[in-house]
């Protein structure tokens, strides 16, 4: 995910201010005001043709493909005219304004990516974005923009999901549930791994609310984590689970049954299928949700207490 403050989007908010442009602004319009602007049939997979970048003696001439639906045609409107304000982008460019790229920082074209970044923050500022989150659900901001905008839902998708609240994380799947992308500005929210199925996440499951919505070939889920959803710790601590659980209980002055019934908290919880983080999400939820256990579950090392008592629990599983 790209810095808010990246150059290329410091650089479209100026043009927004200069120009007084305001969301839902005629692209087209405002393209023809900075150049040529032309349709036409563009060979291959360029979206779009920038011509006569930064000369001194030609006006700018911008070709966009008519073989592109009009939220793609919009984009990349606003991809070019990134090509024409961005000061290091000059001469001939052919443009691949894919969307999934707006953020990305490898296996893409960086003038590309800087192009795209351009056109998310010109078309959706982050100041128009932010204000609709503090007031709507992401998903219902999802559909403001869309039609304030026009934007395809895969780039209001990206926007979006580089402002969210903590508590959210944001998954682009296909029609039939397979995971494409996710995101969340929450590093302790764990985030499922592109090509699986959505239905077999350990995070789908347990969230405490699921929106989505969908378009003609995607959906976007929205979940929600009132209290955050920890990562497994990975620490390469040497104690054991009870080395680290009865020091946590005579620092917090509590006594050591409080110990033996959080141990039986998660023995419970040891179903057979349920493995390392399904089972860790639970038992944290669980023990977290207790008003007996609470202290314990706000120290530090916690969670390292708990992942490896989980880890044990499923080895042992092997020894029955």
């Amino acid at each position: 995910m790209a810095s808010v403050n990246s150059a290329e989007e410091k650089l479209a908010r100026l043009v927004i201010k200069r120009h007084k442009l305001k969301p839902g602004f005629d692209i087209a319009e405002f393209l023809s005001m900075q150049a040529d602007l032309r349709y036409g049939s563009i060979p291959g997979d360029v979206d779009g043709i920038s011509i006569n970048l930064k000369s001194k003696d030609k006006q700018p001439v911008v070709i966009i493909s008519t073989s592109l639906p009009p939220t793609r045609q919009k984009f990349t409107m606003a991809h070019e005219l990134g090509h024409i304000f961005i000061p290091w982008h000059i001469g001939t460019i052919f443009s691949h304004t894919d969307e999934n790229h707006a953020y990305a920082n490898s296996l893409y074209h960086d003038g590309e990516v800087e192009a795209n970044r351009f056109a998310a923050e010109l078309l959706m500022p982050s100041e128009w974005v932010e204000l609709l989150l503090s007031t709507q659900h992401p998903a219902d901001a999802l559909e403001t923009i869309q039609k304030t905008v026009g934007t395809s839902l895969i780039a209001t998708f990206y926007k979006i999901g580089s402002k969210i609240s903590s508590e959210y994380i944001g998954i682009l799947t296909s029609l039939n549930g397979e995971i494409i992308s996710s995101t969340s500005n929450n590093p302790r929210l764990v985030r499922p791994r592109k090509g699986e199925l959505i239905e077999d996440q350990a995070i789908f499951k347990i969230a405490s609310e699921v929106i989505f919505s969908t378009s003609t070939q995607n959906k976007i889920y929205w979940l929600t984590f009132p209290e955050g959803v920890a990562v497994i710790p990975t620490d390469d601590d040497p104690r054991s689970w009870k080395e680290i659980l009865y020091p946590m209980l005579e620092e917090l002055n509590l006594d050591k049954k409080i110990g033996i019934r959080i141990v039986a908290c998660i023995s419970a919880l040891n179903k057979s299928g349920v493995m390392h983080l399904e089972f860790f999400l639970k038992a944290r939820q669980r023990i977290a949700s207790d008003n007996n256990f609470f202290e314990v579950s706000k120290h530090p090392d916690f969670e390292l207490f708990l992942a490896k008592r989980v880890d044990e629990q499923i080895r042992n599983r092997g020894n029955k």
